[in-house]
C-alpha cells in the first residue's frame, strides 16, 4: 500500500510539473564558478575579440550621472566587487558587471582626484570562470535587475540579447527580475524587428505595443487572418501622417518665433488612450486600424432634472483628434443652444430679480425687453414704481404709501412660472428632483 501511494504521489508531482511548465519549478542552469581576485584597474577592459564592445553593459548611456559615483568612490572606496571574465590566453579581464564603477575609477584616475586611484590600483573583482556566454550574460543582467537599474528600453535590449543567446523563458525572466508572462510580452515585441524599432524610436510605448499584440492574438484565436505585420503597415501610414502634421506645426511655431513643445514632437503622445481603445476594439474584431478612429459623442439633456451631460469629450486631446471627429462633436451640439434658451432665460431672470432686490436705480432696458418677451410685462410697472420709490427715498423725499408696497412672494413665484411656460422653459418648481435626498445633492 505504501509503494502504491508513493507511486501516485510521484505521478502527481510529475503531472503538475508538466502542466505548470518551468516557471514554478526553478532549475539551476548556470554552470559558472567564481573566484575572488584583486586586479589592476588598467587590466580591466570593456571589449574583447569574443564579444562586441560593451556587450555586457546594458545601459544606453554609461556616462549619465557618473560624477556622484566618482565622488562616492573617492570618499568611501569600493563597496561592491566588479565581476569580470578572463580573456583567453591573456592576463587581461573583460568587465561583465560593474561598468560604471570601472568607468568612475578611470575618471578619478584621469582627474587625479585622489593619489591612490591610478591605473595600477587593485580593484576587488569576482572572476566568472566559464566558457558559456549564457552564464556571462545572466550574471551581467542579474546585478542590474536586482537593483532595478534598467529603463524599459534597456530591458527590451536585454531581452533581445537573452533571446539571441538561446535562453529559456523561465531563466531569462528570472535573470531580469520579471515574471515569465511579462518577459514573454517583452519577447513578443523584440521578436518583430519593425515593432521593436518603433518602440525604440518612441513612436509607440511598450504597454501600447503589448496591447496591440494581445488584440491581434485574440482575433487570430477566433479565426481572423490579420497579422501583426499587416497592422504595423497601417500603423506606419498613421505615423507618416502624424509626422507631416508635426512638421507643419513646427514650421508655424518657427515662423512665429516660438519654440515647438517637446511633448508634441513625440508620435506616441498622439496615440491617446481613447484612440488606442478604438484600435483595440477594431483589432479584436479582425478589422484594420483606422487613421481617424470614430468616436461616439452625444449630448444628454435631462429636462426633468435640468442636467446636461456630454460623454466622451472629457480631456479630449485636440492635438490628435481628427477634423471629422470635431465635426461630429459640433453636429452633436449644434442643436443644443436652442434647447438651452429656456434655461438661459430662467437663469438670467432669477439673477436679475436678485439684483433688483438689492440695487436701486433705473431698470435695465434689456431686462425690460426680457420681461415683455416672457409675458411678464405686467411686473414691469411694479419694478418701475419700486425704482422710483427708492430713488425718492435716497433723495430724502417722502415716499407715498402706495409706492412702498412689497411684491407678494407667492404671486411673484406664480408669475415666474407662468412666464417660463410661455417662453417654453421648464418652471423652476419642476426642475427639483422628486427624491428629497437627491434634492439635497
Amino acid at each position: 500500500m505504501f509503494w502504491i501511494l508513493f507511486g501516485l504521489g510521484v505521478f502527481l508531482v510529475l503531472a503538475l510539473a508538466v502542466a505548470d511548465g518551468d516557471e514554478d519549478i526553478p532549475v539551476r542552469e548556470a554552470s559558472a564558478k567564481r573566484k575572488h581576485l584583486q586586479i589592476p584597474l588598467g587590466k580591466l577592459d570593456f571589449q574583447s575579440d569574443q564579444y562586441p564592445d560593451l556587450y555586457f553593459c546594458h545601459r544606453s548611456d554609461l556616462e549619465a550621472d557618473l560624477d556622484p559615483l566618482v565622488n562616492s568612490l573617492i570618499r568611501e572606496g569600493q563597496a561592491e566587487s566588479v565581476q569580470v571574465w578572463q580573456k583567453p590566453d591573456s592576463d587581461r579581464y573583460l568587465v561583465i558587471a560593474g561598468h560604471r564603477r570601472v568607468k568612475a575609477l578611470r575618471r578619478a584616475a584621469e582627474q587625479q582626484s585622489d593619489p591612490s586611484i591610478t591605473d595600477e590600483m587593485l580593484v576587488d573583482c569576482v572572476v566568472i570562470v566559464t566558457d558559456n556566454q549564457a552564464d556571462l550574460l545572466a550574471t551581467s543582467l542579474a546585478t542590474n535587475a536586482q537593483r532595478k537599474d534598467l529603463s524599459q528600453l534597456e530591458i527590451l535590449a536585454a531581452v533581445k540579447k537573452l533571446r539571441d543567446a538561446g535562453f529559456s523563458d523561465a531563466r531569462a525572466a528570472a535573470t531580469i527580475g520579471y515574471a515569465k508572462t511579462q518577459y514573454q510580452r517583452f519577447l513578443a515585441i523584440v521578436d518583430n524587428d519593425q515593432l521593436y524599432q518603433l518602440v525604440r524610436n518612441g513612436d509607440i510605448g511598450m504597454t501600447k505595443a503589448s496591447r496591440i499584440i494581445e488584440a491581434i492574438n485574440k482575433a487570430q484565436g477566433q479565426g481572423h487572418a490579420q497579422t501583426l505585420d499587416d497592422v504595423l503597415d497601417d500603423f506606419a501610414d498613421w505615423c507618416d501622417k502624424r509626422r507631416l502634421e508635426i512638421r507643419a506645426a513646427k514650421e508655424q511655431y518657427e515662423a512665429a518665433g516660438k519654440k515647438f513643445p517637446d511633448n508634441q514632437a513625440n508620435l506616441d503622445s498622439y496615440l491617446t488612450t481613447d484612440l488606442l481603445k478604438q484600435w483595440i476594439k477594431l483589432l479584436e474584431g479582425g478589422e484594420p486600424i483606422r487613421s481617424d478612429a470614430t468616436f461616439d459623442y452625444g449630448i444628454i439633456l435631462d429636462e426633468k432634472k435640468g442636467k446636461l451631460t456630454i460623454p466622451g469629450i472629457a480631456n479630449l486631446d485636440l492635438r490628435s483628434v481628427r477634423a471629422t471627429d470635431l465635426l461630429k462633436i459640433v453636429k452633436a451640439i449644434v442643436g443644443l443652444p436652442r434647447r438651452l434658451v429656456p434655461y438661459i432665460q430662467q437663469a438670467d431672470y432669477q439673477e436679475r430679480m436678485r439684483a433688483t432686490d438689492s440695487v436701486a436705480g433705473a431698470i435695465d432696458p434689456d431686462f425690460e425687453s426680457f420681461l415683455q418677451q416672457t409675458g411678464l410685462a405686467i411686473r414691469f410697472a411694479d419694478f418701475k414704481r419700486q425704482a422710483e420709490a427708492e430713488r425718492t427715498a435716497q433723495a430724502g423725499e417722502a415716499v407715498p404709501d402706495g409706492e412702498r408696497a412689497a411684491r407678494p412672494a407667492g404671486d411673484l413665484t406664480a408669475a415666474i412660472e407662468a412666464g417660463m411656460r410661455r417662453a417654453g422653459a421648464t418652471p423652476p418648481s419642476q426642475l427639483l428632483p422628486d427624491d428629497p435626498e437627491e434634492r439635497e445633492e
